[in-house]
């Protein structure tokens, strides 16, 4: 994921609501809480995970000129907000559970706190990231549940049933695309500690 620039992914109308406070000088500062609101599969509880991406992904904030020049081709940003976009970085503060951490439904995950602009911008990425690493997570959590702890006979093989081999690196899941790649992530922080996939990766 730190190979991929994802200060787009995003929703459009994020970007028109920065250009309305960035023209009428809004700098407030706002404080958004990302929740959830149901355990998934009726279950009786969730696991947090997607921290180190998320982590990640605002590290990397910026706009290159590939994304300023799709911008400016809409034809709906104008050349002052587009130039602050250029030197745009974070300067807010993120707070959050610790990775692996049992979570229940409408308590704060992660809290942003943050000039509106720049919490605006990040609610998209935020709330996509969470989403998924926190719903492998408690599954594999309940797979290993179900086996009664004995984690060392299950493996995932997530790349054969993910959406598309983004979600397989991000879930940190091994492939071969992905073969320096840490297993650490919303597999492991659920308890399974091995990939389907690490017999084809070549050793050494």
């Amino acid at each position: 994921m730190s190979t991929l620039n994802l200060t787009l992914m995003t929703d459009l109308y994020e970007m028109t609501m920065m250009q309305g406070y960035f023209k009428t000088q809004n700098h407030e500062v706002v404080v958004f809480d990302a929740f959830y609101r149901n355990n998934p599969c009726d279950g009786g509880y969730a696991i947090c995970a997607g921290l180190d991406q998320v982590i990640e992904y605002i590290k990397d904030l910026h706009f290159d000129e590939n994304d300023l020049a799709y911008l400016k081709s809409l034809n709906i940003f104008d050349d002052d907000f587009l130039e602050y976009l250029a030197n745009f970085h974070f300067s807010g503060d993120i707070y959050a559970i610790p990775e692996g951490t049992v979570i229940f439904p409408r308590e704060p995950i992660i809290k942003v706190v943050a000039p509106i602009m720049e919490a605006q911008l990040v609610e998209t990425a935020i709330l996509n990231i969470l989403n998924h690493q926190c719903l492998i997570a408690t599954k594999s959590a309940r797979v290993c549940y179900a086996a009664k702890g004995d984690g060392e006979d299950i493996r995932s093989s997530g790349t054969t049933t993910d959406h598309g081999s983004s979600c397989t690196i991000s879930s940190g899941i091994r492939s071969l695309c992905t073969a320096k790649t840490e297993l650490h992530d919303s597999v492991s922080v659920g308890g399974i500690d091995t990939a389907g996939e690490d017999a084809a990766i070549p050793k050494g």
